[in-house]
This record gives structure tokens, C-alpha cells and sequence, in this order.
């Protein structure tokens, strides 16, 4: 079943596969851990917006004045007539902003909750792996070859390039998981872009400390 203690590729593909398949088809979102991650953190805005958004929807007329307030500021606090009433146009063939109270969806959001309980999945999920190749143990050491290139500085190494990966995510809007399997599985042009970049800038780096140790 397990090669020199690593699942089958073929076992790891079919979970993945299944995973970004049916999460979307379960739970109406992409799956995406940084993603996860940042609505981990984020809660109380996520909170906010959806309760701003199931306000406007609950009341067109709201929305409407909140749009046009929008676009005077923008403007510089007034309006063109023309513009004005295309605006009123747009606002009165909205469907959303046309159906009635009753019959609007309200936000969908997982919560932190939600959030936290796929992550620490993750978690749980590894330790599962490791128990089943017998394997399960706890360590704070890196790798031979991760102290060889840095040195005494490897663990500052290693939180250094965990806030360079969050930062990266957030300016890419998504990681691997969002980007390499969601994004890429649906074709999407910005993930394969993503994709592409994230995987070329990868094979350069191992290559270059290939050479240098």
C-alpha cells in the first residue's frame, strides 16, 4: 500500500480530485485553505458584510440610495442628470434589488467555525496518515537539509517565509489548494496564470539550492 512511507499517487490524486469536486457541490464555495484562513481572521468583517448585505436585500430602496451615495462621492458629491437616471433605470430592473424581502436568499457564509473545523481537519487528517504508516511522532527539528542552507537561522527562516506565503496568497487571491487544484480543475485564466507562476518559481528555487549545497 505505501512506497518508502508515502501514499500511492494515484490514492492522493482521487482524494484531491474528490475534494475540490465535491466541496463546491456540498458547501456552494471553492475550497481554498489560505482562503480558509483568512475567514478565520477575518470573521467579524465577513460577519458585518453579510449583515449588510441581508439589510440591502431586505430593503431595495436602501440600496438603491446606498449605490447613488456611492457614486457621489466618487463624483465628487454630485450627479449628471443623464447619469442619474441611469442609474434609477438600472436600479429599478435589478432583480435582486426587485424581489421582495420573502423571497431573498440570505448570505451563505461557513463562520469561523466552519473555517476552523476544515482546517484542523487537515490536521487530523496527517496525523491519521502518519498513525497508519506507523509513523505518528512529534518533532520541533527541521530537516538535515533544511539547516544545512540556513543555519541557526532556520526557524526564523521558517516563519519568515510562512508570512511571505500569507502575504502572497492574499495579493494572488489564493495558494496552491485555491489556485492549483479549484481554479485550475475550472479552467479559470487567472489560477492557471497563478499556477504557472507559483510552480516556475518553485523548480527555479530548487534548482538554484540544488547547486548551492
Amino acid at each position: 500500500m505505501f512506497v518508502e512511507g508515502l501514499w500511492p499517487w494515484w490514492l492522493g490524486a482521487l482524494a484531491l480530485g474528490a475534494t475540490c469536486f465535491g466541496y463546491p457541490l456540498l458547501l456552494g464555495r471553492t475550497c481554498t485553505v489560505s482562503g480558509f484562513w483568512g475567514g478565520v481572521v477575518n470573521w467579524r468583517q465577513e460577519r458585518e458584510a453579510a449583515r449588510a448585505e441581508a439589510e440591502l436585500a431586505a430593503n431595495p430602496q436602501a440600496a438603491e440610495e446606498a449605490m447613488l451615495e456611492a457614486v457621489m462621492a466618487e463624483l465628487g458629491g454630485e450627479i449628471p442628470e443623464e447619469i442619474q437616471a441611469e442609474l434609477e433605470a438600472m436600479a429599478a430592473a435589478d432583480p435582486e434589488l426587485s424581489t421582495p424581502p420573502s423571497q431573498s436568499a440570505p448570505p451563505r457564509t461557513a463562520g469561523p467555525w466552519g473555517y476552523l473545523a476544515f482546517l484542523v481537519g487537515l490536521a487530523v487528517g496527517g496525523f491519521i496518515a502518519a498513525v497508519a504508516r506507523g509513523e505518528a511522532s512529534l518533532s520541533l527539528t527541521m530537516s538535515p537539509t533544511f539547516h544545512a542552507i540556513f543555519g541557526p537561522g532556520a526557524l526564523l527562516a521558517l516563519a519568515f517565509g510562512g508570512l511571505l506565503v500569507g502575504f502572497g496568497t492574499q495579493m494572488a487571491g489564493g495558494c496552491s489548494m485555491g489556485h492549483g487544484l479549484s481554479g485550475t480543475s475550472n479552467l479559470q485564466p487567472g489560477s492557471l496564470l497563478s499556477t504557472a507562476s507559483f510552480m516556475g518559481a518553485a523548480v527555479v528555487v530548487s534548482m538554484v539550492l540544488g547547486r548551492l549545497i
